[in-house]
């Protein structure tokens, strides 16, 4: 076994290797293929055309840090063809320098001090319309949430207030659909009827066991204590009576942009499967293996899908996270992924940034639309570099104990570890045209996911998937799931374990760094497309959460000085 020396010197070598040679991080999707909601006012809306308006510009090499007032705002080209009352999202400029948000220098503290410096004005020329009003405003993202009427007012009018960098609408947001699995030897799919737990006392599920759970207890006391997680999903399926593995630190819906806690409205079952895996109790009350991931993390649920998941409930969702200080924000949710010139990429991917710099590392899964070796769309915001994006791995089925023998072609369905459904890809259409279009901060070409985690067979939480007669249990519900949303929960409970384990307070790109440095993929060749050894179906592995926090706990996760590409822009996710 690694000694923590060793794991420190090992973590470090592959670290400024990294640092050396990278031209991008990776990237994923979400499982989601969510379609833009329009108001019933506004039925132009269609997230066919999410393009920005304006000309062209030659790429901009140069650090900037706010549109000038002589510059358009970028406009979604749906918005120009909109009409009646409609709710958009402004972006407004920040005084503080993109890198210093990307680098994570710039705390909370700043951040909020600064939206209450750059948002008002912009609130102050929208007050004296008669035909648009702010709903509200989010510090986290710098945004304003305003209702205009399009049949009284071009949407210009917002564009060119002073300081409004993008003018986007409220699209809305899914949770992405449970891939089909079968048995079938014809099939590129794996059937989950019939599945049979094992029941045996104190059994973890596999998915924990190939995160490295084990060992993880067997050398940190600790299971998540002093961590906390959110969950931003859709609730549980009894939020009255709740789940007796589930125990709730705080509730909230999100509904108009605005939190409500106390509560989780309405009935879900997804956003109880992905809690269950973040957090489920230990000693599962069921006769289940044990399938939470950090028992003992502070759990926030909050269910964004009351009345619509739009962008403005996401936001309000992130920002609550960010605001109970909460050390992850996990989201299995998204939108199909978009061109290089729509302003919604900025959207979700500066609130992500920033909620990285305020302290909460965001988690989000990568998407179902995988196609084996050739990957697949990974939609939004996994598509981001702002984003941690996990992609879904699964043992061969003979190496479940949760599974009966399976009498099928071992590989049927799989492509080394990772399931045949998880997305992937070389992001690559997010080069610049114009300064203020996407960050200088970040590379023009980097992969997602960036890593891996258990996504197939995954027993926890609720009736999601399939609950076969062997998971009915008196004292609660489970049930069986596959997609990137159940990858998604293993490494936010992950984070919890690696934080609560460490002495200090760890920085989301500390615990990223030391996640991604310490992901394992087998080490035979492969056909997957690679930059920088990711590769579009592992990114950098499946983790391990016991050398991810012997690496955090190291002296050596901070690296001086920027890694460039060639072209001089950033190339990793690395501390600079």
């Amino acid at each position: 076994m690694n000694t923590p020396t060793q794991f420190r010197a090992i973590f470090l070598a592959a670290i400024m290797v990294v640092s050396m040679v990278a031209t991008g991080a990776m990237a994923g999707a979400v499982g989601a293929q969510p379609q833009p909601q329009p108001t019933t006012e506004n039925p132009a809306l269609s997230n066919s055309a999410l393009t920005e308006s304006g000309p062209d510009q030659s790429v901009s090499t140069q650090q900037t840090t706010a549109v000038s007032d002589s510059q358009p705002a970028q406009v979604a080209d749906q918005l120009t063809d909109a009409s009646g009352e409609t709710t958009v999202i402004l972006l407004v400029d920040r005084d503080i320098q993109q890198s210093l948000i990307t680098s994570g220098e710039a705390t909370s503290t700043e951040l909020q001090q600064d939206s209450r410096q750059t948002l008002q004005p912009v609130k102050d020329q929208i007050g004296q319309l008669s035909t648009a009003e702010v709903q509200h405003e989010y510090w986290v993202g710098n945004a304003l949430s305003v209702e205009i009427d399009l049949d009284q007012s071009d949407i210009s009018t917002l564009a060119e207030i002073p300081g409004v960098s993008s003018v986007i609408p409220n699209v809305q947001f899914d949770t992405p659909p449970q891939p089909a699995l079968t048995t079938d030897a014809d099939s590129d799919e794996i059937r989950t009827d019939g599945i049979t737990p094992s029941l045996e006392a104190g059994d973890f599920t596999y998915g924990l066991q190939k995160i490295g759970i084990p060992s993880f207890e067997e050398q940190f006391d600790t299971d998540g204590q002093g961590a906390t997680v959110a969950i931003i999903d859709d609730g549980i399926s009894n939020p009255t009576e709740g789940h007796p593995d589930l125990e709730f630190a705080q509730t909230a819906v999100a509904t108009d942009g605005v939190i409500t806690e106390g509560t989780l409205g309405s009935p879900g079952a997804h956003g109880e499967h992905v809690s269950g895996t973040a957090t489920g109790a230990a000693d599962p009350a069921g006769d289940v293996p044990r399938y939470g991931v950090a028992p003992n993390a502070s759990l926030i649920e909050v269910n964004a899908f009351e009345e619509g998941a739009f962008l403005e409930d996401i936001l309000a969702g992130v920002e609550y996270a960010v605001e109970e200080d909460a050390d992850v924000a996990g989201m299995s949710l998204g939108f199909p992924p978009t061109n290089d010139k729509n302003p919604m990429i900025n959207a979700v991917n500066r609130q992500m940034e920033e909620a990285n710099a305020a302290g909460t590392l965001v988690s989000v899964s990568a998407g179902n639309s995988g196609n084996a070796d050739d990957g697949g769309p990974v939609t939004s915001p996994a598509t981001e570099f702002g984003a941690f994006s996990v992609g879904a791995s699964v043992d061969n089925p003979v190496n479940i104990p949760e599974l009966p023998p399976i009498l099928v072609p071992l590989n049927t369905g799989f492509n080394g570890d990772i399931v045949f459904f998880s997305s992937g890809g070389v992001i690559s259409d997010r080069t610049a045209v114009d300064s203020f279009d996407y960050p200088d901060t970040y590379p023009r070409q980097y992969v997602q996911p960036d890593v891996s985690a258990p996504g197939a067979f995954v027993i926890s939480a609720g009736p999601l998937g399939t609950t076969e007669q062997s998971l009915e249990d008196p004292n609660a519900t489970y049930s069986h799931a596959a997609g990137t949303s159940m990858a998604q929960p293993h490494v936010a409970g992950a984070v919890a374990l690696i934080q609560s384990a460490t002495a200090e307070d760890l920085s989301p790109k500390q615990i990223e760094a030391a996640l991604v440095e310490t992901a394992e993929k087998p080490a035979i060749p492969s056909n997957f497309t690679e930059l920088n050894s990711r590769d579009i179906r592992y990114g950098a592995g499946i983790i391990n959460v016991t050398a991810a926090t012997l690496a955090a706990q190291s002296e050596n996760l901070e690296i001086e000085g920027t890694v460039t590409d060639n072209n001089q822009y950033p190339a990793c996710r690395c501390n600079s």
